[in-house]
């Protein structure tokens, strides 16, 4: 007899049926474990399928009829209390005697073991931190923490995602207090100092648990931005401004061949000053300088007024200046005396236009505070040239030439 599509038909919902029925009728059966490895005490999470059946294949009534086993120290398996969930979940917590091994099911003579095993891991020692490099700095320093076991709780376990403890400092009453840290790993972490941070030993803390460092941080003083003016000239600087801002108090000074120092911010820092005495309540300024200084952070950095010579004031402290005389010769003819003065401490002699001389001007008596400096050109007699140093008297050149006023030009 020839086989028609209604009895393949229904050939195939008979295995459908047959299929659904087995699947309904199948034994209690465990899969994976959640977690699969943990500390005994853990509660895990038996997952399976017809847990709501006899490990026979029929339902049961009231309490589950299997046991859940662990295999313990001996290798062999014994049961232990959990708690029926559904028909696809149990949960139970580990017990202290458990081994690594399958979890499994009994009901008589019947068992079921779980697809994965479950692995036992041994609490280690709870995390300790040791040495602290740098162990000095001020705060803002990014500090290192060395320790062991930095990857466990105060149990001794993993803990997973963040950290499950926290890093503290000392504070200035005698107290600890958190601060974010970086975890690096099982032996270091990162930290920035804070600023409220005193020295002391760090801790880490997770609820009762605390552990002190083996070493000590010492907080040092945070270093300061500073600009020291140095002054080597012959006279009290009387004004002095950086970026503007006046430095320099009323009837204050910075006495020659000393300096002062002055907070500020890092970056370049102009610097204007003036140097003379003082007039009443005004500065009378004789010299000026001035420049632009680089500031480094953390550092002291310096601006130096040197030593004003005879050839940068005989020169305006340019290139070169002009110093000119009139006379009459013993003829009564009127001559024109000059000094051009170089920065480089030459200078050259003209007689009406004439070079007739050469060489170096050399100083002769500067002290400081001095209203009066003394200087020779060459091996002429002694010039002497008072404040505001516009002009000297000085008797050089030929015989027939008098004393001669000059002036600068």
């Amino acid at each position: 007899m020839k086989r028609t599509n209604t009895t393949r038909t229904l050939a195939a919902l008979c295995g459908l049926v047959l299929t659904a029925a087995q699947a309904l009728c199948a034994p209690a059966n465990i899969t994976n474990i959640t977690p699969s490895s943990s500390p005994v005490g853990t509660i895990l999470t038996i997952n399976g399928t017809n847990l709501n059946r006899r490990l026979v294949d029929s339902p049961w009534q009231g309490s589950p009829p299997y046991v859940l086993q662990f295999k313990n120290g001996s290798g062999i398996y014994t049961s232990t209390p959990f708690t029926y969930i559904n028909s696809s979940t149990l949960r139970v917590t580990v017990p202290s005697w458990a081994t690594s091994g399958q979890v499994r099911i009994k009901e008589s003579f019947l068992v079921d073991y779980s697809t994965n095993s479950w692995t036992r891991v041994n609490p280690g020692l709870p995390p300790n931190i040791t040495t602290i490099t740098p162990a000095t700095s001020p705060t803002g320093t990014q500090l290192t923490i060395s320790g062991t076991n930095l990857n466990l709780n105060r149990s001794g376990l993993p803990w997973s995602g963040v950290p499950s403890y926290q890093l503290q400092f000392k504070q200035s009453n005698g107290t600890y207090a958190s601060t974010p840290f970086t975890y690096l790993g099982a032996t270091s972490l990162r930290v920035t100092v804070p600023t409220w941070a005193q020295t002391g030993q760090l801790r880490i803390v997770e609820s009762t648990y605390a552990d002190l460092s083996t070493t000590t941080w010492t907080r040092q003083a945070n270093a300061v931005t500073k600009l020291r003016f140095q002054n080597n000239s012959q006279y009290y600087v009387v004004d002095l401004r950086i970026d503007g801002i006046q430095k320099i108090g009323t009837g204050q000074g910075i006495a020659p061949q000393s300096f002062a120092e002055f907070e500020v911010t890092s970056g370049t820092r102009s610097v204007q000053a003036g140097n003379g005495f003082w007039n009443g309540s005004s500065r009378d300024i004789w010299f000026t300088n001035g420049g632009n200084v680089n500031c480094v952070s953390g550092q002291t950095s310096t601006f130096t007024w040197a030593r004003t010579t005879i050839p940068q004031l005989l020169t305006g402290f340019g290139a070169s200046e002009d110093w000119v005389g009139t006379y009459f010769t013993n003829n009564g003819n009127l001559g024109i005396a000059k000094f051009r003065v170089f920065a480089n401490g030459t200078y050259q002699l003209y007689d009406n236009n004439v070079l007739i001389q050469s060489g170096s001007v050399i100083e002769t008596s500067w002290p400081n505070h001095a209203a009066m400096v003394k200087f020779r050109f060459g091996n002429s007699q002694e010039a002497n040239c008072s404040f505001p140093f516009g002009r000297f008297f000085l008797r050089n050149g030929p015989a027939s030439w008098p004393i001669i006023e000059y002036v600068r030009q």
